[in-house]
């Protein structure tokens, strides 16, 4: 068993339980949280037990109080408790806690913007970009496409909220827990409080500036017979990668000396940044950073294994690093929050910032983790995603002959890509399906119809779900993309096709002439499709919908309701011409209006599934939005994209 090592006055642990051994502390690993309500030394912890994870027999994951210190302002540095000839000998561990702040900001309530009307101001933001980089002659974004964008927004969140809900009742059916809702709502409060609020990522910062120098200090103290500073590597997730880079860039860029002890950054030697949304907030937010002071000499000149000399305007050196700091970036393909960093080496290029080891091939994406939205935080679990950078960066074998470049990065788990990509939908589909049998085994039950066979009723319901799905798809593309795309509009033809030739060759004769009976009775009905009229009219009555949907305002709310008012007037129509006809003594309709509320309700969530599924899919996941932003960076007007694949970009 590990166990704790007794702690120093001076914040670091250096003697093993096993016997007297004095331990030279030579690596310090800190990690810096993300967003969310995090627990105080739970992302230390996790790491710890990362690295612990990787040799035989694995370590045990250690309590909290292991890594625990007194306040925010208080540094600790930890140390496995292992045998000598272990690599975590010469090891420690620390953390950057900042969860306090934003908690604090909350639990007031009087500072942050509510969720959806910070949305509308990133709307705006990205409108003024494209307006003042773009040449607006023949511009393709008109005001329009900016305005259904805030609707979608706006929609987002509350379609999250309500999505959640069904997280809840799949985690009570034991199927999956993921709290979707806090996950992006913390995300939407942290950025908010970083990126808009100077004053508290001035403090956050300061935070990591303080640590860092603290253990810098205090390594110095423990060791002062010692030739070297420790190697410090950096491990920060999500929107603690946007702190922990700031921090640097503020180091870089600075002077250390007495006044802002900045002269940690020259101790740094690895970066590694998981679910980091960097590129985000240099988009959206570019005077959140640095424009003067990161060059480095010799720019054109940068080799991996050449010192990184920044020189004030007397050209004395005022910041040498030993090497380029070698930064390692990963995401999975299901992270909504992280992604590929293009635009942030474009930046370090921009400034001739040489101070990183961070190229093309440092940047890592992978498909490794089911379900979309929580792989931002399955990262936490993935041994072998932290071997890549212990192997390459930390702990790089000395008698190894294979290069770090070589190092084998994480790989695609089997067929996970086609998992993550089908899930969303996957449930969408069920949510069709739900409310298809709920509202046909009422109906059946209230017109006393039970001569059908299991087989019929299952041809029944798998067709008519097809046939909705078909519905929703067709009629929800117009207000998720540009209807002057000519490709949507045929996608749109090519699925509603599809699912009205699946009902049609699927669906009972029977059945159709049975639940289009109570319209059957009209003359214009059987006088213009005769013998088909029970199939005809049903395909009918579908293809309205989308047809009404491609030509009503592009606003998404206005054409979901369109769609449910639409699926209410013809259940309301269906039973008022069914319910005196089939019945001396009437049945009782209240099962028949609660199917069909029910009915109404989970089309409506299958609506809000496929919304967020297709603009996860298409904007997000295939990075659409981000290439826009960067696009109008570069003053280049947006160009569609094509069905191949995204190629990312090496600066």
């Amino acid at each position: 068993m590990a166990s704790a090592a007794e702690e120093d006055a001076d914040g670091m642990s250096g003697q093993s339980t096993q016997g007297a051994v004095e331990r030279q502390l030579e690596k310090i690993i800190v990690a810096i949280h993300g967003v969310g309500n995090q627990r105080r030394s739970d992302t230390i912890r996790t790491v710890a037990h990362r690295f612990g994870a990787l040799n035989a027999p694995p370590l045990p994951v250690m309590p909290l109080g292991f890594f625990s210190v007194a306040s925010s302002g208080e540094v600790y540095v930890s140390q496995l408790d292992v045998r000598e000839d272990h690599p975590l000998w010469n090891v420690g561990f620390a953390e950057v806690y900042w969860a306090d702040v934003p908690r604090d900001v909350v639990t007031k309530g009087d500072t942050l913007e509510e969720s959806k009307a910070w949305g509308q101001t990133i709307v705006g933001r990205a409108q003024a970009l494209y307006r003042g980089q773009v040449s607006q002659t023949a511009c393709q974004v008109s005001d329009a496409d900016f305005n259904m964008t805030a609707s979608v927004t706006e929609e987002i969140v509350e379609a999250i909220a309500v999505m959640e809900n069904l997280s809840w009742v799949a985690g009570k059916a034991g199927l999956f827990k993921f709290d979707l809702a806090p996950l992006l709502t913390d995300y939407i409060g942290d950025v908010q409080l970083v990126a808009e609020f100077r004053s508290y990522r001035k403090e956050i910062v300061d935070r990591f500036h303080d640590v860092l120098s603290q253990i810098v200090e205090h390594f110095r103290k423990r060791y002062p017979n010692y030739p070297h500073d420790p190697e410090i590597h950096v491990i920060a997730h999500s929107e603690g990668t946007v702190i922990s880079f700031l921090a640097m860039l503020d180091a870089l860029s600075s002077m250390p000396d007495s006044a802002n002890n900045y002269g940690w950054i020259q101790c740094v030697r690895g970066f590694m940044t998981i679910g980091s949304p960097i590129d985000k907030h240099i988009l959206l937010w570019p005077k959140l950073w640095p424009d003067n002071n990161l060059e480095t000499a010799d720019f054109e000149d940068w080799r991996p294994d050449k010192p990184v000399l920044l020189k004030d305007a007397n050209k004395d050196t005022r910041i040498c690093l030993p090497k380029p700091i070698k930064w390692r970036n990963y995401y999975d393909f299901g992270d909504p929050i992280g992604f590929q960093l293009d635009t942030t080496r474009r930046y370090l290029r921009e400034q001739r910032c040489g101070a990183f080891q961070f190229g093309f091939k440092d940047d890592f994406g992978f498909s490794r983790y089911p379900f979309p939205g929580k792989a931002h935080t399955d990262y936490w679990s993935d041994t072998n995603l932290f071997r890549h950078f212990v192997d390459s960066v930390v702990l790089p074998d000395p008698l190894s002959k294979t290069k770090e470049s070589d190092v084998k990065p994480p790989k695609n788990r089997p067929l996970m890509s086609g998992i993550s990509l089908s899930i969303p939908y996957v449930l969408c589909v069920f949510l069709h399906l739900a409310a298809v049998y709920i509202m046909f085994k009422a109906t059946t039950a209230f017109l006393v119809q039970g001569q059908w066979s299991t087989v019929d009723v299952f041809r029944t319901v798998v067709s008519l779900s097809v046939l909705l799905c078909s519905v929703t798809v067709a009629s929800r593309l117009p207000r998720l993309v540009r209807r002057s795309s000519l490709r949507w509009l045929l996608l749109a033809a090519v699925i509603f096709f599809c699912g009205v030739v699946i009902c049609l060759l699927t669906l009972p004769a029977k059945v159709s002439d049975f639940l289009a009976g109570p319209f059957l009775n009209l003359i214009w009905v059987t006088s213009t499709f005769g013998a088909y009229s029970g199939r005809a009219f049903l395909v009918l009555i579908a293809v309205i919908i989308p047809v009404t949907c491609w030509l009503l305002p592009r606003r998404p709310r206005v054409g979901r309701r369109v769609m449910v008012g639409s699926g209410t007037a013809v259940i309301a129509l269906a039973t008022l011409c069914a319910y005196p006809a089939h019945s001396t003594s009437a049945p009782p309709l209240w099962p028949l209006v609660l199917a069909a509320l029910m009915f109404l309700y989970l089309w409506w969530l299958g609506i809000l599934a496929f919304d967020l599924s297709f603009i996860w899919h298409r904007y997000i996941r295939n990075s659409v939005a981000l290439d826009t932003l960067r696009d109008w960076r570069e003053r280049r007007d947006t160009t569609p994209r094509t069905l191949s694949f995204r190629q990312p970009k090496d600066w």
